[in-house]
């Protein structure tokens, strides 16, 4: 079995710290504290006839009829105020690259599954350089952010898509927006 978590269980680390599989959950938030909950509960039933392996992803982003950025999108080439930020990010394909290359496995434990490290003034400069607005995208962020340690996955040769994805799907994300908005930008 395959139970998707969340990086929400390490929500009460300070920013910057440096997420690892074999880091002891620290839970700040009720969402955490269920995610966290439901990964030791699998973890006792597992046995010589049953395994399951805990993903903890990551914001996941992709095409779909309403996007995770679709709101951001459309504030920005509105001319609204975009407030910095920075945020770890994994391809929808990605995520479930890694629930398919753990299915084939008889693994158990936890994995993270996390990719980018997205800051909106690089994710919305290239989305003005698509659509061709002049909008300024906000400043880069200077806060710090966790990110997550994704050797457990990697050493099961999971190689996700970086960058390259973000670019091939930034287009197909915009196009959405534009159909939203009745023909455009």
């Amino acid at each position: 079995m395959i139970f998707l978590s969340s990086r929400a269980i390490y929500d009460g680390y300070k920013p910057g710290t440096k997420l690892t599989e074999d880091l002891e959950p620290l839970l700040d938030t009720l969402y955490g504290d269920i995610k966290w909950e439901a990964e030791q509960a699998l973890d006792a039933l597992c046995d010589a006839r049953f395994s399951a392996a805990s993903l903890r992803a990551t914001g996941i982003y992709g095409p779909g009829h309403n996007h995770k950025w679709s709101s951001l999108f459309a504030d920005f080439v509105a001319g609204k105020r975009i407030e910095p930020r920075r945020s770890t990010e994994l391809h929808g394909a990605d995520f479930a690259s890694a629930v398919r290359i753990l299915l084939a496995r008889t693994c158990g434990g936890a994995f993270n599954a996390s990719d980018i490290l997205v800051d909106r003034n690089d994710l919305l400069t290239r989305v003005a350089a698509i659509t061709g607005t002049r909008h300024a995208p906000p400043p880069p962020s200077q806060d710090p952010v966790s990110v997550m340690s994704c050797d457990r996955l990697k050493a099961l040769n999971w190689r996700p898509s970086g960058w390259v994805g973000l670019e091939r799907t930034l287009p197909q994300l915009l196009q959405r927006n534009a159909h939203r908005r009745d023909g455009g930008w």
